[in-house]
């Protein structure tokens, strides 16, 4: 249902193909001085945001939040896909990562 809501938004905007990768990915997290990785799986294309107390792993619907040794925090499903188009990332928006981590606080939070 919320795919489909998406595809008439997308139509309304003149795209008339709407593309989606549920492929299946395979990760491997390692950070530098970390004594373990981490690796799964997710569907759709993964993004890795490493930053400086903490690590995301977002793809499609999932956000995965690491600490420093690589060890899974927390993980949370959204209603729809990530957006692959990170071009708010810059460094005047570098202290927020769209909606989910505060780099500031020194730990996760949702927001």
């Amino acid at each position: 249902m919320a795919n489909e809501i998406l595809n008439d938004m997308q139509r309304s905007r003149g795209g008339d193909v709407v593309e989606e990768d549920a492929s299946r990915y395979s990760v491997t997290l390692r950070r530098v001085g970390a004594a373990e990785s981490w690796s799964g799986e997710v569907i759709g294309i993964p993004s890795v945001f490493a930053l400086q107390t903490v690590t995301v792993l977002a793809a499609n619907k999932v956000i995965i939040v690491f600490d420093q040794e690589n060890k899974k925090l927390w993980q949370g499903t959204n209603n729809y896909n990530l957006s692959s188009d990170l071009s708010g990332s810059d460094e005047r928006n570098a202290n927020l990562w769209p909606g989910t981590v505060r780099r500031e606080t020194g730990r996760p939070v949702r927001v």
